[in-house]
C-alpha cells in the first residue's frame, strides 16, 4: 500500500494524504495524531487493496 487517505470531519472536514516510500520496509502502520483538531465525530480511511482501520481515543 503507497498512499492512504483520511477524511477526518468534526466542525470542519479535512483530508490528509499520506505517502509512503517503495524503501520502506515496515510494516506500513500509519499514525494520524488528531489532538488539538477540536472535536473530531468522524475518520474514514481509503486506500487501494485492504486496509483496516484502528482509532484510539487518549
Amino acid at each position: 500500500m503507497q498512499t492512504v487517505t483520511f477524511t477526518v470531519t468534526g466542525t470542519t472536514k479535512r483530508t490528509f494524504t499520506v505517502n509512503n516510500s517503495d524503501r520502506m520496509a515496515h510494516r506500513q502502520d500509519y499514525l494520524l495524531d488528531l489532538r488539538g483538531s477540536g472535536p473530531v465525530t468522524t475518520v474514514t480511511a481509503e486506500a487501494a487493496g485492504g486496509l483496516s482501520l484502528s482509532v484510539e481515543r487518549p
